[in-house]
C-alpha cells in the first residue's frame, strides 16, 4: 500500500489503484481523440511478469471501467506492430527468431521472441529494471554540475530548483545529440544570478556514458546465451524505447548483429502501444488479415530460479531425486495456451510430496509464490494429520486438470481425487478448486493454497 498526503488529509492506494488511476487517464485522452467511449483494451506487460503481475496488472483495468479482452507481452506487441507476425504462408518461412531491445527512460528490457504459425513463444529474457536514459541524463548533470562548480565555485545540488532546470536541459541535449554532433546547454540564472552555458559533443556524450552503453551489451550477450542461439540464428532486430535513438546505441547494436537492418521506423515509444491496438483490432473483428489467437509461452520471471528440468540443477538444488514427477513437464507446458484447454497431470509417486515442497521452497522465487509454497506445505501436513495414524499415506491416484484462461492466467484446477489405501479401510480427499477469485486482501485465496506439488510445480514453470 502507498500513504499519499492530499490537503492534510491521509489516503492508502494499492498498485493496482494507482495504475488504475494512469488507465482512466489514458481512457479518457483516447475518448478526446477518437469522439468515443473506450471499453475493450489490450493490455501489454513485460515479458518477465509473473501471473500474480499479470492478475495484478488485470484487476487495474477492471478497476478503471475498462474490459481487459487479452494480456500480451511487450516483445509480442513490438513484433505485432512491425507485421513480424505475418507471412508465414509461404512454406520457406518456418519460424522467425527475432531480438527485441527496449531502452526506455527508467528500464532495460532485452527479449528474445521466436514466432511461427502457430506459437509466439518469449525463449529469454534478459534486462535490468534500474537502468534507463534517465542514468544517462544523470551522468551529463553530474558533469554539467561540476563544470559549473569549477567555474563559479558553486554546488547547485544543494539548490533542487535548480538542479531541476540543469537536469531538464540536459534531457533536451541528450535528445538533440541523436541528430546533431554538438549542443550547447544555456540556463539564464541558473544559481545566484549566475548564468549557465555549455557545448558539448556527441562524442563526449558517449565518452561519458560508454561504461553503461557496454553494460547494455551484456544484457543482449545474456539474452542470447539463455535462448542458447548464436547472433547468426537471428532474423530481426527490434529497437524500443525512446532512448534507443542514441546513435551510440544503434552502432553498438549494429556491430553485435554484423551490420544487420534493424526494425526502427515505427515511433520507439509508441510502438507497443501500436501492436496492442493491432491486436485488440484484431479481436474485436476490425482487422481479418492478421491471426486472431496464439499460444504465448514465457520463460520464468528472474528471481524465480532456473527452468527446473529432468536431471539438472536449479540454484544449487539438485532435482534429478523427483524424476518421475517432473518428466514430460516441458512437453506438456508447450500444449498450454489461451485456448482455454485442460491438460491432465499424470499421477506422482508416493513419498515425493514433502520432498517436492522442500525443493520449491529452497528456489528463489518472488512473495507470491512463496506464500503458495508455505500454504501447500501447510496443507499437505493437514491432509496427513486427518488420517488414520495405521493408513499409509500412498497414492493409488491423483489426477489434475490445468485450465487456462484467455489471459494466460491460472483460471481452474479441476476436482482433485487422492485416495489412501490402509490395511482395512480407505480415505478419500476431493475438493473442488479454483483459482479465479481472490478476496479482498493481499493474502493468497484459500483455494489456490489447496494445489498439489505437481500442479504448483507446473505453476512455477508455465508462467512468466
Amino acid at each position: 500500500m502507498f500513504e499519499v498526503t492530499y490537503k492534510y488529509e491521509k489516503m492508502h492506494f494499492s498498485a493496482e489503484e494507482i495504475s488504475a488511476m494512469v488507465l482512466t487517464k489514458m481512457k479518457m485522452t483516447a475518448e478526446a481523440y477518437l469522439g468515443s467511449e473506450v471499453k475493450n483494451v489490450v493490455l501489454t506487460v513485460p515479458a518477465y511478469f509473473n501471473d500474480s503481475q499479470r492478475r495484478a496488472t488485470k484487476d487495474a483495468g477492471t478497476i478503471a471501467g475498462l474490459n481487459v479482452i487479452q494480456i500480451i507481452s511487450e516483445p509480442i506487441a513490438a513484433a505485432i506492430a512491425y507485421g513480424l507476425d505475418m507471412g508465414f504462408d509461404d512454406s520457406k518461412v518456418v519460424k522467425r527468431n527475432v531480438l527485441l531491445f527496449d531502452l526506455g527512460s527508467e528500464t532495460l528490457d532485452v527479449s528474445l521472441v521466436t514466432l511461427d504459425k502457430d506459437v509466439v513463444q518469449v525463449k529469454a529474457v534478459s534486462g535490468d529494471a534500474h537502468f534507463g536514459g534517465r542514468d544517462l541524463d544523470n551522468r551529463l548533470v553530474s558533469h554539467c554540475a561540476a563544470e559549473f562548480k569549477s567555474k563559479h565555485n558553486k554546488d547547485i545540488n544543494k539548490n533542487l530548483r535548480s538542479l531541476g532546470r540543469l537536469r531538464a536541459a540536459c534531457e533536451s541535449a541528450k535528445k538533440r545529440l541523436s541528430v546533431a554532433l554538438k549542443v550547447t546547454i544555456e540556463i539564464d540564472c541558473l544559481c545566484d544570478g549566475i548564468d549557465f552555458c555549455y557545448e558539448i559533443s556527441c562524442a563526449e556524450f558517449e565518452s561519458l556514458n560508454m561504461d553503461l552503453f557496454s553494460d547494455c551489451l551484456k544484457h543482449v550477450e545474456s539474452c542470447l546465451g539463455d535462448a542458447k542461439m548464436r547472433k547468426g540464428e537471428i532474423d530481426k532486430v527490434v529497437l524500443v524505447g525512446g532512448s534507443t535513438r542514441i546513435p551510440k546505441v544503434q552502432r553498438m547494436l549494429q556491430d553485435v548483429f554484423d551490420g544487420k537492418e534493424f526494425y526502427n521506423s515505427l515511433n520507439p515509444e509508441e510502438v507497443i502501444a501500436f501492436g496492442a491496438a493491432i491486436h485488440a483490432a484484431v479481436l474485436t473483428g476490425v482487422l481479418h488479415n492478421r491471426r486472431q489467437m496464439f499460444i504465448e509461452v514465457t520463460p520464468p520471471s528472474p528471481g524465480t530460479g532456473k527452468h527446473i528440468s529432468l536431471g539438472t540443477k536449479s540454484d544449487d538444488v539438485e532435482t534429478t531425486d523427483i524424476p518421475s514427477l517432473l518428466e514430460g513437464v516441458d512437453s506438456l507446458l508447450k500444449e498450454f495456451g489461451d485456448s482455454k484447454e485442460s491438460k491432465t497431470i499424470e499421477p506422482f509417486p508416493p513419498g515425493t510430496k514433502n520432498k517436492v515442497v522442500e525443493v520449491l521452497s529452497r528456489l528463489k522465487l518472488d512473495a507470491y509464490d512463496i506464500q503458495l509454497v508455505q500454504n501447500l506445505s501447510l496443507l499437505l501436513n493437514d491432509v496427513a494429520a486427518s488420517l488414520p495414524e495405521h493408513l499409509q499415506p500412498a497414492l493409488r491416484g491423483l489426477e489434475q486438470t490445468l485450465v487456462t484462461g484467455q489471459h494466460r492466467l491460472l483460471e481452474r484446477a479441476a476436482t482433485k481425487k487422492a485416495t489412501y489405501i490402509g490395511p482395512q479401510e480407505t480415505a478419500s480427499l476431493n475438493s473442488d478448486l479454483t483459482a479465479s477469485k481472490r478476496n479482498g486482501s493481499n493474502q493468497v485465496p484459500l483455494s489456490v493454497t489447496s494445489l498439489s506439488p505437481t500442479l504448483l510445480t507446473l505453476m512455477l514453470q508455465s508462467i512468466a
